[in-house]
């Protein structure tokens, strides 16, 4: 005769059927944690494969539009001194190139202290005062001579890192080895200067249009007349109400080519190259001096 079940026992079976559901639910969470885990793994690593894929079609497209850019600028004497832009299509899609002549962007080794305070104030957003100390420290540079290389290797080991911050700038990425100048600075300022210019001005016709506001010194509607009339080509421009100019063009034939291109996924990426087409090149059209990495540089509709 089986014994009657009492209240204790009635309570106990209870709890154990409440720790057990406890305990499915825990697993169901965790399980549920592990899922959104790999599916949120697996969404990212195939946006990385979409971006790297984008990357290298801009890649690729705007180094053929870069060529042929080149090539046209090879033939192009007579207009090839302004800032203008260029379109090419490969299998349907766009790429526009903007062309740069040197003499359009601030020489790093040549521009006067008052133009590179200018260009860090109404581009950089540098008080006035900070700026001239920064241009003061670039200029400063620009004039240390090389010292004698010492004998001992000790010595010789720091007056070679000592060189590394004295002299003349090799890229413009040499200007973060300034006292007290920031990375955002750079970032704000790295498309308007160059190494590459013999200039110790600018060519307000070869200038993007930002770098125009700063020699209007900050004068937004003086800088907009300007280059309006400069991208309609109409010769009555007036450049008498710009700072740090020259009338005429350097002799170079140096530039910078910026090829945009639009993904389908709506990012829009840049590759730019310097191109030199002065002086012999061994038979070829034109030599290429530095060429940067793509990158992304907006989202959306295409700039400009």
């Amino acid at each position: 005769m089986n014994a009657p079940v009492g209240p204790a026992r009635i309570g106990g079976t209870r709890r154990e059927a409440g720790m057990a559901l406890v305990a499915v639910l825990w697993m169901v969470a965790a399980l549920t944690l592990l899922v959104s885990s790999l599916i949120y793994a697996t969404r990212t690593e195939i946006r990385s494969v979409q971006q790297l894929r984008d990357a290298t079609d801009a890649a690729a497209l705007g180094d053929a539009a870069i060529q042929l850019a080149a090539s046209e600028l090879d033939r192009d004497r007579a207009g090839a001194n302004a800032w203008h832009r260029r379109a090419y299509r490969f299998a349907g899609r766009e790429v526009r190139v903007t062309v740069i002549p040197s003499a359009g962007l601030v020489n790093l080794n040549k521009a006067d202290p008052a133009l590179l305070a200018d260009l860090f104030v109404y581009v950089g957003g540098v008080p006035p005062e900070q700026a001239a100390r920064l241009a003061a420290r670039v200029h400063a540079r620009r004039e240390q001579k090389p010292r004698p290389v010492p004998s001992d290797p000790a010595e010789r080991h720091r007056a070679v890192r000592a060189a590394d911050r004295q002299g003349r700038f090799d890229v413009i990425e040499d200007l973060l080895q300034i006292e007290g100048f920031s990375f955002d600075l750079f970032v704000t300022i790295n498309d308007l200067i160059t190494v590459q210019s013999p200039s110790d001005k600018i060519y307000p016709p070869a200038a993007p249009a930002v770098l125009i506001e700063a020699l209007a010194a900050g004068d937004a509607a003086v800088a907009g007349t300007f280059v309006q009339r400069r991208d309609a080509k109409d010769p009555t421009r007036d450049m008498t109400e710009l700072k740090h100019t020259t009338q005429a063009a350097p002799g170079d034939r140096i530039y910078r080519l910026d090829a945009e291109v639009l993904s389908v996924g709506g990012v829009l990426y840049r590759r730019s190259a310097w191109v030199d087409l002065s002086g012999p090149r061994d038979g070829l059209p034109f030599r290429l001096l530095q060429v940067r990495p793509v990158r992304a540089v907006g989202s959306g509709a295409r700039r400009g």
